[in-house]
C-alpha cells in the first residue's frame, strides 16, 4: 500500500530527526537506547513489509552489531547509540558492514564519505590514533567523484 509506505517513511525520517537531536541534548544512553529501539522497530518493519528483510530483524536490537545496514540514517543512529554506551567495537563493525554492502554510485557519495568520518571518530574512540589517521588520509582519495574525460 503506497499511503502507508509514506506514512512510515515520514514516521522513521522524524524518528531518527529526533533520535539524532536527543544524542546531541543528551549523553544518557537509556533515553537513546529506547528512542532507537523504537527507530529500529519501524525501520524493519517497512522493508519486512516490502519483503526486503526477515521478521526477525523487527526485533529488538541486540548487544552485537547488525548483520546488515539499512542505510546511512540508521548507521549513525545506531553508531551514536553504541558510542554513547561505549560499544565501539560494535560501531566499527557496523561501519565496516554498511560500507561493504553499498555500491559505489555518485547518488551515496556524501553517505559513504560520512560512514569513513564515523569510522575516523570509533578508531579515535578506541585509541587507536595511527589507524585514524590512515583513514583520513585516504578519505579525500577513497571517495572522490569521478569525471569524465571529453
Amino acid at each position: 500500500n503506497p499511503t502507508l509506505q509514506k506514512r512510515r517513511a515520514v514516521l522513521v525520517n522524524a524518528l531518527s530527526k529526533a533520535l539524532q537531536a536527543m544524542i546531541k541534548l543528551t549523553p544518557d544512553a537509556k533515553e537513546i537506547e529506547e528512542l532507537f529501539r523504537e527507530y529500529h522497530r519501524w525501520t524493519f518493519l517497512g522493508k519486512t513489509l516490502e519483503g526486503q528483510a526477515k521478521a526477525s530483524t523487527i526485533a529488538p536490537p541486540t548487544l552485537t552489531a547488525p548483520d546488515s545496514v539499512p542505510d546511512a540514517n540508521y548507521l549513525r543512529a545506531y553508531v551514536s547509540l553504541q558510542h554513547c554506551k561505549g560499544f565501539n567495537g560494535n560501531a566499527l563493525i557496523a561501519i565496516d558492514r554498511y560500507v561493504r554492502d553499498v555500491t559505489f554510485t555518485a547518488d551515496n557519495l556524501k553517505d559513504l564519505q560520512a560512514a569513513e568520518r564515523l569510522r575516523i571518530e570509533t578508531l579515535r574512540n578506541l585509541g587507536w590514533d595511527t589507524w585514524a589517521e590512515y583513514q583520513s588520509s585516504w578519505l579525500g582519495i577513497r571517495y572522490q567523484q569521478r569525471f569524465q574525460l571529453f
